[in-house]
């Protein structure tokens, strides 16, 4: 209701002021912050706090920096940054602390306009206020200048606000230090937009419901502030805080057709600044049409309250049209105040010293002459001022001053004057005490101060004389500059202005400018040709540096030849393009490529892995490393395992495999089949064994792939490995396959050794009388016979002797030798089990089927010896 009410007072009653609407609504905290939404947020996804400072893990966007991101950079806006030694020159505008410069010497900023300085902020490693920081200027006058009144505040190790007194816009800033060594990125202050929310009147305002006053100030330049027609009708903006201001910036309305009449609106105005008591502090009239205004203000000695823009003219529609007004400086505080609205108290030590109204840092630290912790520690000799920051004037002899004010002790060193001797001969004077002007023919009246010859030369004139003027066609400092840019060569030997007006190629007031790109000729009204590269020709003949792509010729009016494209029609169409055709200005062939190459210039073959026409098929997946000839798709690196060339289409042939088919299969492998990758065998010849057949088949086992295992009754389980044969029997088993036992009468070792002839008969069908292992009798002996083998004679000796007195000597001797065989034997045994236990201790390992074999073998041998006996 109250908008609608302000709106219908504006719009009957004649001059009525119409206020600012933030406090009804008009925006958010996400654009704008502060008590009243009066500052424009800065931050990177508009994510501010109440008090302007971003959120964290967010800055200030880019072109803002400071307290509440208020403060335009102009590092932003320059043309040209020059790092020495070369570094990436964006690294000191990225606003990021973790990219920096590595020793650097200088920074030079360059800007297409000019501004005003007040302050700058470096951000780097290890600052203090010991930094040694030297920064220069190239201002309005072309002349070079220091940071007059150079001021720090008390940094943190990171961070150095300076600021400086420079009465002149500039467009150059060096600096060279100690604090741009490791620099990591550098700010330098356009002000800050202090007419933004502030309050605006406007005389006869006019409500047609696009023209809000107060938005002006936003910077939005779709709408505007338009007020009817009347007699000279103006537009004002008032600061709640009083400022000093550095830059107007503001637009007038575009006309939408020649002859509308919005063209003439605004066209000449006054613009006037006012002290907090209304009087005129700065004023200006601009009677030129032009879009964009930004104007400079002087450094003025009082602060301005409020700011009007005046209609200066009746001839054009008077009308005020204005949008987007940016008032760029910052407020002016009373001492030990600060702040956008001068609400904070400065922290200094004493509260009578200002501190920076920007960032509340202050212009000095401790008091002259002390320094250190609490300021208690007195300068050394050769230091003195605030915290003793400073060091004597290295022109005062012996380089000693008085420690608060800095003035030298002692006098001062040739060439030098003032208190502190930190002063050389002001510019134009020169000699003892810098009493004796400088020739009035030097350039800005500079010399040397001890010699009093010109610095820099003489402008017109021809050195070293400085008395004649420069020769016809040469102009400037020590007529080094030629007239070549005048028509006849001719020009003012001071100024450089042509006598004639501007050489062929030419423009601008002085001619020193070549036509804008796109234009040549006499005064550069000519257009360069239609397919000039980028609408560039040379300025003077109108000739193009280069051609668009399809055309050629000095003008590059013809069209590319059959075969060739590009710019210039330097390229020819590619041998692989279908009957050599391609287009003109890209090079791609028109008809496709030939086979093996690809699309679409058909400069390239195929990819790897790609064949035929377009090189749209795929080479066969079992091409090795899946690369294949680019025409006829064959393998080139040949096949992957198990596959034959050419095509690799085809398993290898029975009896091969790997790469290419290459390797024969292992000769063992049964019927010579192995896997065509990996050579390994189906199954192995009898005999082998192993993946490949490569090894030979245990003792013990014999057959396809040794799965077959040896008799039991194979002497120590052993066979032929093919044929599975024993190759020697166990005792009391007999060849070819060793299963059978003894028969027929004998045992042991093969069945070599008979049975006794005194055992009895088991019965007429079984002719096996005794046991085929230790050839005992099974059945007993026959009558008169004892014994296991049945050789002792049951028969009574003097029977014998009776039957027959010449076998009892006989019968003796035999008695005598079984004794002596069952003697040794029983030693032979009892060795035999000593050695065995022994054995069965250390390995702890018996079996079976040891025991009866070592029994076996035993009573054999028993047998055998009772048998030669």
């Amino acid at each position: 209701m109250a908008l609608l009410v302000a709106l219908l007072l504006n719009f009957l009653v004649p001059g009525c002021v119409l206020s600012d609407f933030s406090e009804y609504g008009e925006t958010t905290h996400y654009t704008s912050f502060g008590p009243y939404n009066q500052y424009q947020c800065r931050c990177v996804d508009l994510k501010c706090g109440f008090q302007g400072d971003c959120w964290d893990g967010y800055s200030c966007q880019k072109g803002w920096f400071g307290p509440g991101c208020q403060y335009d950079d102009l590092v932003s806006k320059a043309a040209v940054v020059e790092i020495q030694p070369r570094q990436p020159h964006d690294i000191i505008a990225d606003n990021n602390q973790d990219t920096c410069l590595h020793n650097t010497e200088s920074v030079i900023l360059t800007w297409g306009m000019f501004f005003p300085f007040t302050w700058l902020r470096i951000q780097g490693k290890d600052l203090d206020r010991q930094s040694k920081l030297s920064i220069t200027f190239l201002t309005s006058r072309y002349t070079q200048v220091g940071c007059v009144n150079q001021r720090t505040s008390a940094p943190n190790n990171s961070s150095l606000d300076v600021y400086c007194d420079v009465e002149e816009p500039f467009i150059r800033m060096t600096l060279t230090g100690k604090s741009i060594k490791s620099l990591c990125s550098l700010y330098v202050s356009g002000g800050r937009n202090i007419a933004f929310r502030q309050n605006t009147t406007t005389v006869s305002w006019a409500p047609d419901g696009t023209t809000y006053t107060y938005r002006t100030m936003n910077g939005d330049q779709t709408t505007y502030s338009h007020s009817l027609r009347r007699a000279l009708p103006s537009w004002q903006v008032s600061f709640e805080t009083p400022a000093s201001i550095d830059r107007y910036v503001f637009h007038n309305r575009p006309a939408t057709e020649p002859s509308d009449e919005e063209a003439k609106r605004f066209v000449g105005f006054v613009l006037t600044s006012y002290s907090v008591n209304r009087t005129i502090v700065f004023t200006q009239e601009n009677y030129k049409d032009q879009f964009s205004y930004s104007i400079l203000s002087p450094r003025l000695r009082e602060p301005v309250a409020a700011v009007r823009i005046r209609v200066a003219q009746l001839i054009n529609a008077p009308h005020t049209n204005i949008r987007g007004v940016a008032i760029y400086g910052d407020s002016v505080c009373p001492t030990g105040k600060y702040g956008r609205d001068c609400e904070l108290s400065c922290n200094c030590a004493t509260k009578e010293e200002p501190c920076f109204v920007s960032t509340g840092g202050c212009t000095s630290g401790c008091a002259p002459g002390y320094h250190g912790e609490g300021c208690r520690l007195r300068c050394s000799p050769n230091h003195w001022g605030v915290d003793c920051q400073d060091v004597c004037g290295i022109n005062c002899i012996a380089n000693q001053c008085d420690d608060i004010t800095g003035r030298c002790y002692y006098e001062c060193m040739d060439n030098y004057k003032g208190p502190r001797c930190d002063r050389e001969c002001e510019v134009g004077v020169w000699g003892p005490n810098c009493t004796a002007p400088c020739d009035d023919r030097c350039v800005n009246q500079s010399c040397n101060a001890t010699t009093g010859q010109c610095d820099i030369g003489c402008i017109g004139l021809k050195p070293p004389s400085c008395k004649n003027g420069c020769d016809v066609g040469w102009w400037g400092l020590n007529c080094l500059r030629s007239c070549d840019h005048c028509s006849g060569g001719s020009c003012d030997k001071v100024t450089g202005q042509c006598d004639k007006g501007c050489a062929i190629g030419r423009m601008g007031q002085d001619c020193q400018q070549w036509c804008s790109t796109g234009f040549y000729g006499n005064n550069c009204t000519k257009t360069c040709p239609e397919y000039c590269f980028n609408s560039t020709c040379d300025p003077v003949s109108g000739r193009c540096y280069a051609c668009r792509e399809g055309y050629f010729g000095k003008k590059c009016d013809e069209e590319c030849g059959a075969r060739m494209w590009g710019p210039g029609c330097s390229f020819q169409c590619s041998e692989k393009c279908v009957n050599k055709s391609c287009d003109r200005v890209s090079g791609e062939c028109d008809l496709g490529c030939e086979t093996g190459f690809k699309l679409p210039t058909c400069f390239y073959p195929c990819d790897p892995g790609t064949w035929g026409d377009n090189c749209t098929r795929r080479c066969e997946g079992n091409c090795l490393d899946g690369e294949c000839d680019t025409v006829t798709g064959l393998c080139n690196a040949g096949c992957s395992a198990g596959y034959q060339p050419p095509a690799c289409t085809e398993v290898c042939d029975p009896g091969t495999y790997g790469y290419d088919c290459a390797a024969p299969c292992p000769s063992s492998c049964a019927g010579h089949f192995c896997d065509a990758v990996t050579g390994k065998c189906a199954q192995c010849d009898a005999g082998y064994r192993g993946q490949h057949c490569e090894e030979d088949c245990e003792p013990d086992r014999w057959g396809p792939n040794c799965a077959m295992v040896c008799s039991s009754h194979c002497h120590n389980g052993e066979c032929d490995v093919k044929t599975g044969q024993c190759l020697r029997c166990r005792v009391g088993f007999t060849q070819p396959l060793c299963h059978e036992q003894c028969h027929d009468g004998s045992y042991g070792q093969d069945c070599t050794q008979n049975c006794s002839r005194f055992c009895a008969e088991v019965n007429i069908t079984q002719r096996q009388t005794c046991h085929h292992v230790t050839g005992t009798c099974l059945v007993g002996c026959k009558d008169g016979h004892d014994g296991v083998m049945c050789y002792n004679s049951t028969e009574p000796e003097t029977v014998a002797v009776m039957k027959s007195s010449g076998r009892s000597s006989v019968n003796n001797g035999l008695l005598a030798g079984l004794i002596c065989v069952v003697l040794i034997a029983a030693v032979t045994i009892g060795l035999l089990v000593y050695l065995w236990w022994r054995h069965v201790r250390k390995t702890g390992s018996f079996t079976t089927e040891d025991s009866v074999t070592a029994v076996e073998n035993r009573s054999s041998r028993y047998e055998l010896m009772a048998a030669e006996h």
